[in-house]
């Protein structure tokens, strides 16, 4: 028969440990109240499991199927991206940069486009021998009174919009390019136009530029090729030839 010390002895180590267990179901029950009051705060349903964004969830404003350009891993002359991956899309993607910054009819920026993406030897000869007179005769199917000597004007302009894309990768190194585009022309006096066009070029890796980039090596023009046999539809989005591209601002040209 226990004594009475023995007895107090027990009930002094029997309270201890009502005294732990309490202590431990109080924390517990503080740290479940505290991350419920933050899950409601989160605008989470405690009762469903939190889920991760999935890695490959279409951004924002994108729909399946449509091509999202690369961004340039650098820039060139301050403005120009270059650096792109050595696949297919990142040869496209600087396709798209390059008429993007043909969109203009400054010589000075058009002989950097040129010098950036197609490595010519002589850029402003370029400019001034091969494309402005290829504008010119473009200009005059649809502004027969074009003056060829006064082009491009002060005022003119010649906008690009690329809102298509196609490719064909001929190997490793080589990838022909097809842009479709929307474009807005001006003589800079009264005559003005606005078209749908197919740029045409083949670029190729070059891993003496940048450490390594795609280089525009030609130019095509698939209107004018036996590989196209082109009928109106192919000037539409609509077509399955192209994939629309997809823009920053989620808005895709029609």
């Amino acid at each position: 028969m226990s004594t009475p010390a023995q007895i107090a002895q027990n009930a002094v180590h029997i309270r201890r440990r009502i005294y732990l267990v309490l202590g431990i179901l109080l924390l517990v029950a503080t740290m479940a109240g505290s991350w419920l009051v933050l899950r409601i705060n989160s605008g989470q349903d405690p009762s469903e499991p939190a889920t991760e964004p999935s890695a490959s969830a279409t951004p924002p404003g994108q729909d399946e199927g449509q091509f999202v350009p690369e961004e340039g891993q650098s820039t060139a002359h301050g403005r120009f991206q270059v650096n792109f991956s050595p696949t297919p899309e990142g040869a496209t993607s600087l396709a798209l940069v390059y008429l993007q910054a043909l969109s203009t009819n400054d010589a000075e920026m058009l002989a950097l486009a040129f010098e950036t993406y197609s490595n010519t030897k002589d850029p402003e000869f370029r400019v001034q021998e091969w494309l402005f007179p290829a504008r010119v005769h473009d200009m005059e199917a649809y502004l027969p009174d074009l003056d060829r000597e006064e082009f491009p004007s002060p005022g003119s302009y010649y906008y690009i919009d690329p809102i298509g894309v196609t490719w064909d990768e001929v190997d490793a190194d080589m990838v022909d390019v097809w842009v479709l585009a929307n474009e807005e022309v001006s003589d800079g006096e009264e005559g003005f136009f606005t078209r749908s066009y197919i740029h045409g070029m083949r670029l190729e890796w070059d891993r003496s530029i940048r450490s390594g980039d795609w280089v525009i090596s030609d130019v095509e023009n698939p209107t004018g090729s036996m590989a196209f046999d082109l009928g109106e539809e192919y000037y539409s989005l609509d077509h399955e030839l192209w994939t629309p591209v997809f823009h920053p601002e989620g808005e895709v040209g029609e």
